[in-house]
């Protein structure tokens, strides 16, 4: 029996996985294809991957089982939780009511899209996480408890596994949710929402809780139900600031993106992630005690918290615990796919996860080939773990490149880089020379199996996932141990990593530590990389020493020049022809075949198409999400989370792209005018800036006050005309950046050549920040009608502004 798991359309980490016989036999995350961290859309490419893989067909699949199961009572549900909190929750009305639309109708979607001719079946979405972690383990009968932001409408479920069975127990309902208060207080201090939790938890290592107080009081226990004191948040009315005045009331001011960490922030992070373990810990003796049964599984973005796991692993209530390498959203392709093999379908459990690599492998010959693409010397060392060990622990970085990818967000020894961790100064050097990120960020002791207990303070056997923090025993390595003396151990098993485990087996003859610094090998909001030329790229642009790919070395040739990033894209179509499949699928759905024909065509008709075009931070990426097979020209997407941290000094060389194209992210700068100079540098003369932002009309700015909130603020007559620089720069600031300081644009070489405005309707239209529109095709086309004949380049009712420059030759 084949079943294919899919998880996609939510908030983030889509991805695919493949049974054959209950057995898992492939998986993968579409951000390790795409290069969109954290992507969330249809996985085309991972699907793709699962079954060529495996010379499979989707005729040859049986099943598929998707990760959420939005039913009529959800529906019902969330439509209540609309009307009820109305006008305040129109924003997540707005957004939410595209990924329903979606989830609703996933079943045809898919047969449609995949020309599937089986039963596509739809798992809840914290019995997927249940599932994934539960199903996999090697235990038969387990406490189970899923922690996230919202599944469905379910925030923390718990349940009890018993064979191939799983009963749910009790669940805590949205906007009562831990994940969600995690995400807030996240983005308080200064980070990015779903994506930079892990930075808030290493962060609290270096802090007190002096804020527990507040806390405590924010988040409660009444019974088995965890409660949050809303009236700190905005995040259950859908807005984009998730925490509301009461919190700036209580903290202070919020801190902007590149704002020093304080003393102060850390100890608002510690006191965030020690009423986080109270309340875990709480939930999980209760559980235990309900249930009966010490053996404790977790899933759910929350179980990515490995300090916090490190603590439950401690609990005399727990005897053993279990948490798969892909606990969040990506895992639940797999949990769904099981849960329909062995709790719908009946069928025995056969299969225990005990190694992560189930992605993409590449042959020597498919690596030499792509060093000598990148003229690169290589050589093929007799005993390469014997070399490498010896540069290692001779204080030289390596990029370790072996066999299949692994699942998940941690590096475990297939896709890593690697470290000796006895210099204590490694950790800084890392951090700031090869991954370019924060310096109180912490690095994983890769660690001999056998060794384990000799370095770690621990009853467990084994951590092999990188999932549980434990305190460190032994002084010998700093630079993987934090500064409050705990690591996040990877155990490796000779018996399911050989070549990982052999290489820190030399390192250990050479210099009495069995153990290496192991890091992801990406560089800063970057996915992990996937294939030889991405690995190659990354250890070109960091100061990586050597690079290992399988049997083969690379060293670092002198004076190397960092390569064009999009040189090795193998993703562009390169005729000017639109590829036959995509045009049909877009003809399949009516309101996206009209925003072609329409909205996006307008920005289409403005680009260069025998050029380069760089999309910068443009939301979702509007190009390479909607039209990415639809645009001939070669498309490079710097992402949102780029945007803040490198526009302001783009890595490519002067005049690089034909185009610049930026949608609805110009409000967002911190630094306005320094970014628009660094576009006009990349650009050739002759290409164009193509500007795509909010422009508040009137009736518009009354509709995004209710959406918005603080944000959209135009009482401040100084931030909206001198907010160039602030770090909400206002919406009103498009139109006076670009009609009332022309200039500007002239000194950059820039002339404006089209200026058009598009209404609310428009704004709507596009679903927003939305990948998906959610509008049906004769609704669309109703509103084009009044869009043009109305409100068309009527600023008073506008809520976009598109702007046309082109560079002076």
């Amino acid at each position: 029996m084949i079943i294919l798991g899919i998880a996609c359309f939510g908030m983030h980490d889509s991805s695919a996985a493949l049974l054959i016989d209950g057995k898992l036999i492939a998986y993968a995350e579409e951000e390790r294809f795409n290069r969109k961290k954290f992507y969330a859309g249809f996985p085309v490419k991972a699907i793709d991957y699962c079954l060529k893989s495996n010379n499979l067909k989707i005729d040859n699949v049986d099943y598929i089982a998707y990760f959420m199961d939005i039913t009529s009572k959800i529906q019902f549900e969330y439509l209540s939780f609309f009307l009820k909190n109305m006008p305040n929750s129109l924003a997540m009305a707005v957004n939410r009511s595209s990924m329903i639309n979606n989830m609703k109708n996933i079943k045809s979607f898919i047969r449609k899209y995949l020309k599937f001719k089986g039963k596509v079946i739809c798992v809840e979405h914290h019995l997927s996480h249940a599932a994934n972690a539960f199903l996999l383990s090697p235990f038969e009968t387990a406490s189970i408890l899923t922690i996230d932001g919202v599944g469905e409408i379910d925030s923390i479920v718990w349940a009890q596994g018993n064979q191939n069975k799983i009963e749910k127990l009790h669940s805590n309902k949205f906007p009562h949710s831990l994940g969600h208060v995690y995400l807030s207080i996240t983005q308080y201090l200064g980070f990015m929402p779903n994506s930079d939790e892990y930075k808030v938890m290493g962060l609290a290592s270096y802090g007190n809780p002096e804020y527990i107080d507040l806390f405590r009081k924010i988040i409660s226990i009444k019974g088995r139900d965890v409660i949050i004191d809303l009236s700190y948040f905005n995040f259950q009315y859908g807005r984009e600031t998730r925490f509301s005045k009461k919190l700036v009331k209580e903290l202070g001011p919020a801190r902007i993106k590149q704002e020093p960490v304080s003393q102060k922030h850390k100890d608002i992070a510690s006191s965030l992630q020690l009423r986080l373990e109270e309340v875990v810990i709480e939930l999980v003796n209760q559980l235990v005690e309900l249930t009966k049964e010490k053996n404790l599984c977790l899933a759910g973005g929350v179980a990515l918290n490995s300090a916090a796991n490190g603590k439950i692993a401690a609990l005399k209530s727990v005897k053993s615990l279990y948490i798969p390498p892909t606990a969040s959203d990506a895992g639940c392709s797999i949990g769904a796919a099981f849960y329909l093999y062995n709790c719908l379908l009946n069928n025995k459990r056969s299969f225990l996860l005990d190694r992560a690599d189930f992605g993409p492998s590449y042959s020597n010959l498919e690596i030499e080939e792509a060093l000598h693409e990148f003229k690169l010397p290589f050589s093929r060392p007799g005993d390469l773990n014997r070399e490498v060990a010896q540069v290692i622990a001779q204080g030289k970085v390596i990029g370790w490149f072996q066999g299949r990818m692994e699942a998940g967000q941690r590096a475990l020894g297939f896709r890593s880089i690697l470290a000796d961790p006895r210099i204590a100064s490694m950790k800084d050097t890392v951090n700031l020379k090869v991954k370019f990120r924060e310096e109180f960020r912490p690095f994983a002791p890769a660690i001999l199996e056998e060794k384990f207990k000799e370095y770690f303070e621990t009853d467990m056997e084994s951590s092999p996932f990188m999932t549980m923090v434990f305190p460190v025993k032994r002084k010998d390595i700093p630079a993987v141990t934090h500064v409050d003396g705990t690591g996040r151990a990877q155990t490796v098993s000779k018996a399911t990593n050989p070549k990982f485990w052999g290489l820190i087996n030399e390192f250990y003859k050479i210099s009495g530590v069995p153990v290496l610094l192991n890091t992801s090998f990406n560089s800063k909001a970057e996915p992990i990389v996937n294939t030889p030329k991405e690995a190659i790229n990354c250890f070109l642009k960091t100061e990586i020493d050597y690079l290992v790919l399988n049997d083969l070395l690379v060293s670092k040739p002198k004076g190397c020049i960092i390569p064009d990033t999009s040189a090795h894209d193998e993703d562009f179509e390169n005729t000017a022809e639109e590829p036959k499949r995509c045009r049909d699928i877009l003809l399949r759905k009516k309101s996206v075949m009209f925003l072609y024909n329409g909205f996006y065509k307008q920005i289409l008709a403005q680009v260069d198409r025998s050029g380069k075009t760089l999309e910068l931070g443009s939301g979702p990426g509007f190009l390479k999400d909607h039209l990415q097979d639809l645009v001939t020209s070669d498309i490079l997407y710097l992402p949102w989370t780029d945007m803040e941290l490198n526009a302001e000094s783009l890595p490519f060389k002067s005049g690089t792209f034909s185009n610049v194209v930026l949608i609805h992210v110009l409000h967002h700068l911190h630094n306005i005018p320094k970014v628009i100079s660094e576009v006009s540098r990349v650009l050739k003369p002759g290409g164009k800036v193509i500007i795509i932002d909010h422009q508040l009309g009137v009736l518009s700015y009354l509709f995004m006050k209710f959406i918005h909130h603080e944000l959209f603020d135009l009482k401040d007559e100084k931030a909206r005309t001198e907010g160039l620089n602030t770090r909400y720069s206002n919406t009103a600031i498009p139109h006076f950046l670009i009609q009332e300081n022309t200039d500007f644009w002239e000194k950059e070489g820039l002339h404006i050549t089209k200026i058009k405005y598009h209404t609310l309707f428009s704004y709507l239209l596009t679903g927003g920040y939305t990948k998906f529109n959610f509008l049906p095709g004769f609704l669309c086309g109703t509103v084009k009608k009044l869009d043009e004949a109305v409100f068309d380049n009527k600023r008073t009712f506008s809520m976009l502004m598109t702007a046309v420059f082109e560079k002076g030759l």
